[in-house]
């Protein structure tokens, strides 16, 4: 079954029984996030922290040389590209040799997506996706199975600093379609019991739905929020011309996805009652 039919009957299961479903899927999403992969890649992130300047740039240049022969051999993108520039990966040593490189461009990914994937990786180990779209247009990539947990192994070293740890409970904004647009009406946030998530819809972040919303948080003992500057602005700035405080806010709130403003981060602070940390990653 495509996942178009998989949303249309998601979409007609009460509310008690969507959030079984998102906990199911979120079962899946734990294995990928935080498995073996995902505490082995966080250790090793945390004791580079402790390099120095010319440690840090030793293994970078290391693993660009990797990467380098790694594409000449088998993408045939750069296999074109090296070629015409006559160039062998034994030119690429360094950071400082990548201009002899073309910049890869989004417009390069769209036309030439079949001659960049690798044809030595297994096609088991390859997920397809598409990026959110928040500059433009969603583009198409591929990644490794690998890729989820030392995506959120980033994440967590950038949150850890903060005293939070995953296995917190908290609530994420964001624009995944977890409620039909089809019913408006509250409540529009689903539970994710596997990942100790609440994730509020901001496509139901209407004016008409901020008193429901800023009821539910209240009741809500949570150690972080996360999700878009826009969406967390529109919150705070809710709550602060409401004089509205939630009577156990959040230890942090972390915005990612999007710029963070100045006067984002000041509304965020003062409606919500705590700090924030910004992560915008690539």
């Amino acid at each position: 079954m495509d996942a178009a039919r998989w949303f249309w009957l998601y979409g007609r299961l009460p509310v008690g029984l969507q959030n079984a479903a998102c906990s199911l899927y979120g079962l899946r999403m734990l294995r990928e996030r935080f498995g073996t992969t995902f505490r082995r890649a966080l250790a090793f992130l945390e004791e580079s922290r402790k390099w120095s300047l010319n440690e840090l740039r030793a293994y970078q240049d290391e693993q660009l040389r990797l990467m380098v022969r790694h594409a000449y051999d088998t993408v045939p993108y750069y296999r074109a590209v090296f070629e015409q520039r006559r160039l062998t990966p034994d030119d690429i040593r360094t950071v400082a040799d990548l201009p002899k490189l073309p910049v890869l461009t989004k417009q390069v990914v769209r036309e030439r997506f079949a001659d960049l994937r690798s044809r030595g990786w297994p096609r088991r180990r390859c997920l397809f996706h598409r990026t959110s779209g928040t500059t433009g247009t969603a583009l198409r990539l591929v990644r490794d199975r690998d890729t989820q947990a030392w995506v959120y192994a980033v994440v967590w070293r950038h949150r850890r600093p903060f005293g939070i740890d995953h296995r917190e409970p908290f609530i994420a904004f964001g624009g995944r379609a977890v409620v039909p647009l089809t019913d408006m009406r509250p409540p529009f946030w689903r539970r994710n019991w596997s990942l100790r998530q609440t994730y509020v819809s901001t496509h139901h972040m209407t004016v008409q739905n901020m008193p429901a919303l800023v009821d539910y948080l209240r009741t809500r003992r949570v150690a972080y929020y996360t999700g878009y500057p826009s969406a967390l602005y529109l919150l705070a700035m809710f709550m602060l011309e409401n004089d509205v405080r939630l009577p156990n806010p959040p230890r942090m709130v972390f915005t990612a996805a999007e710029t963070l403003l100045d006067y984002q981060r000041q509304a965020i602070t003062r409606g919500l009652g705590c700090d924030v940390a910004d992560y915008y990653g690539a």
